[in-house]
Formats: structure tokens, C-alpha cells, sequence
């Protein structure tokens, strides 16, 4: 789905996504942040890669503007900035709950690149630590986290085992964080 102003329920993606900005695994835009529109996703699984040439690129859902509960990414998900194993960008008044970035999850991006988002203005939670799991691999060169690259939101009963990675060692490389690049 392009975007996604309604409810969308018990997805399973096994196609490889590739676009230039807002690219989801399952949605590129989740509501409409202009239109104050929030859209709803539950119950969905991306198996495989989803690519962005740009911004906003998500195992999940590029931009998130609504609400993103029970999901998992298995798959590798690679962009530019504002990449995410689940999303690329959560918003603020934007809930993401009980999701899980699996172990096979490999992300990579240059700035603000997390486990489970990219950047987070909203909510990360979970009705306990075994329901919001980040377990993959994350790459990048600035601002790179275990649970979000650059959080100015909330995040809350997280567990993470992941791997941080510098994208290119020739680089200057900062912002390293085991939950966030920044907060």
C-alpha cells in the first residue's frame, strides 16, 4: 500500500520493495501527518528487502503518522537517512507497540538509522520487554541506534541485542548509541 489513511490488518510481504522515499515493506505512508489523519497497521510481517534510493524507509512503514502494533521485520532494509528495521520516521502523537526487528533484520543507512526506527518523535512501547525486540544488524555513519537513530519521543520497555556498525571506517563516524544515536 502507497498510503494508508484507514486500518490495515494481518499482512505478510515476501516481495522485494524498492522505491526513492517513504518505502515500506507493507506501507510507504501510514496517515497523513499535513491532513491529521492517523492511520492504523497491526498484524503484519515483511519476510524480504525493501530499498530506498532517499529518505524514509522502513522494514514496515517509511513515514509513520499513526499507529504500528504487532510487527516484525525479517528482512534487510537499506536507504539513505531515516531508515528503520520497522520505520523510517514515527511522529509525534504516533504509537509503535510489540514489535520485534529479528536477528536475520539487516539495516542499513547513512544518518539516523535505527533497529526500530529511524527517528522517533512518538512512542515506542510494548506491554512488556519480550514484545519489543530488536535483535538484527545496524549500519551507518551518524546518529545510528539500537531502538531509533534519533529519539526526541518516548521509548520504554525495550530489550535489544543488536550489532552497531560503521558504514564507512574512512568517514568520521558519531552519534553511537545501544537504544539512540541521540535523545
Amino acid at each position: 500500500i502507497g498510503v494508508n489513511n484507514g486500518n490495515m490488518y494481518s499482512g505478510y510481504n515476501e516481495s522485494i520493495v524498492s522505491g526513492s522515499s517513504n518505502v515500506g515493506g507493507i506501507i510507504g505512508q501510514n496517515g497523513d501527518k499535513d491532513q491529521n489523519i492517523k492511520g492504523t497497521v497491526s498484524n503484519v510481517v515483511n519476510a524480504t528487502s525493501v530499498t530506498g534510493s532517499s529518505n524514509y524507509v522502513g522494514g514496515l512503514v517509511g513515514a509513520n503518522t499513526g499507529s504500528v502494533t504487532n510487527g516484525r521485520n525479517n528482512g534487510s532494509i537499506t536507504g539513505n537517512n531515516f531508515v528503520g528495521g520497522l520505520v523510517g520516521s514515527n511522529s509525534a502523537g504516533s504509537k509503535l507497540e510489540d514489535l520485534v526487528n529479528a536477528e536475520s533484520a539487516d539495516i542499513v543507512g547513512e544518518d539516523y538509522v535505527g533497529g526500530i526506527a529511524g527517528t522517533n518523535s512518538g512512542e515506542i512501547t510494548a506491554d512488556d520487554q519480550s514484545t519489543l525486540d530488536n535483535l538484527g544488524s545496524i549500519t551507518g555513519q551518524n546518529y545510528v541506534g539500537g531502538v531509533a537513530g534519533e529519539n526526541i519521543g518516548k521509548i520504554e520497555y525495550i530489550e535489544t541485542n543488536i550489532s552497531l556498525n560503521v558504514k564507512n571506517t574512512n568517514e568520521v563516524a558519531q552519534y553511537f548509541g545501544g537504544v539512540a544515536g541521540v535523545n
